[in-house]
């Protein structure tokens, strides 16, 4: 860690003791209970798409030897309404991609079910979700979200009761080990004893926090708390996108089940790898996201960025210093990483450590499209824009 951090050692031992019985055969380790042997289960894992090739690839490369099947939904517009093309189709015809595709199911989203569609026409104007979302553009883009997560479920239809489904965001990544166990531990609530086991409840799965690279974390032992996953009967009671939630109320449109068991935590069992992207490409998540973007907690609502934004992202990739709290480490020597990563640390030397905008490679010939696109937004007011990105 960074001479003089607080806490930096703890964390970084933390992380290193993990790696002792990260690869062996137990339930214990991960925070789950009952005998290590084989259930008759499968695991449904799904999550939303958006462009991030290198990203998924990563995914796919950990989850498919232990899942039964993959969804991946993808919308053709992003959380701010805006057109975007389907690039999935165009990425599963690649190398890179092909080994998985058995296991894929993809949903292509428009928004057009019936809630969504029907909250879409409402959003700007009336409360739908509470307080906390007041009618307007950024209700709007919540809406399309909690809509697009909700939809992932379909793609499970074939799910039986004692399944497991996992619901993640493409960048929070559960480890090929704890899935495995999944397989062969409880899955709460099973082994919650009498008068639980019954009943509903879902678990969420600590995950060691990162920015930017994996060398870059957050000063805390995990940092994250999903993805979340709960038994294929209890889906319905949650649906997709609230088994996905976790601080704050139920949304006012859809009023907390009762007798749901409170939520059983486990690992850290994975990877939260947060804006592991181009400068380019994270300066584009502030005009896709459904969050404010930097510039928007600033109070500029222009849908612009300039050079002084772009400098800011650059500079916060490069010294791992975007908030408080975080701190660079030796991840490859002091923490289990996604196997893609670990077999090739070389070719993957850019999700280890810092790398340059110059030196990024583009493997799926994407970058141009994010720099057409931002170019269209970018506010000359600050002087004209020059250099890499």
């Amino acid at each position: 860690p960074k001479a003089g951090e607080k806490g930096g050692g703890g964390t970084v031992r933390y992380r290193d003791r993990t790696q002792n019985e990260w690869y062996s055969e137990g339930c214990n380790q991960w925070g789950l209970t009952g005998e290590w042997k084989r259930r008759d289960r499968k695991i449904y894992y799904g999550f939303m798409f958006a462009d991030e090739a290198e990203i998924l690839q990563v995914v796919l490369h950990e989850i498919y030897p232990v899942v039964d099947v993959i969804i991946i939904l993808e919308c053709t517009q992003t959380w701010q309404g805006e057109a975007k093309p389907l690039f999935f189709p165009k990425f599963n015809k690649t190398r890179q991609f092909q080994p998985y595709a058995d296991k894929i199911r993809y949903i292509p989203y428009n928004f057009d079910d019936d809630k969504t569609a029907n909250f879409l026409t409402r959003c700007l104007d009336e409360e739908l979700a509470g307080p906390n979302w007041p009618p307007g553009q950024m209700q709007c883009r919540w809406i399309r979200q909690w809509g697009a997560r909700d939809f992932i479920a379909t793609g499970a239809h074939d799910m039986r009761p004692h399944d497991v489904f996992v619901v993640a965001d493409l960048d929070e990544l559960l480890a090929r080990e704890f899935l495995r166990a999944v397989h062969y531990c409880d899955v709460f609530p099973e082994g919650a004893g009498p008068g639980k086991e019954e009943r509903c409840g879902r678990m969420g799965v600590f995950t060691y926090g990162h920015k930017y690279y994996f060398d870059c974390t957050v000063d805390k032992a995990h940092g994250h708390y999903h993805p979340n996953l709960a038994l294929g009967r209890c889906l319905d009671v949650f649906g997709a996108e609230e088994l996905k939630r976790w601080w704050g109320e139920p949304k006012k449109y859809f009023p907390k089940p009762k007798d749901l068991l409170d939520t059983k935590m486990a690992g850290p069992g994975g990877w939260h790898m947060h804006s592991f992207l181009s400068t380019a490409r994270v300066l584009w998540k502030w005009f896709s996201r459904s969050g404010r973007s930097s510039r928007e907690h600033r109070g500029k609502w222009d849908n612009k960025w300039d050079i002084n934004d772009l400098a800011e992202i650059r500079s916060q990739r490069q010294k791992c210093n975007e908030q408080a709290g975080f701190m660079t480490f030796d991840s490859e020597a002091c923490e289990p990483l996604p196997h893609l990563i670990r077999e090739d640390p070389v070719g993957w030397g850019h999700y280890i450590r810092y790398v340059s905008d110059d030196d990024l490679p583009d493997s799926f010939d994407i970058q141009g499209w994010y720099h057409d696109r931002l170019l269209e937004k970018f506010d000359n007011s600050s002087g004209e824009f020059g250099g890499s990105w």
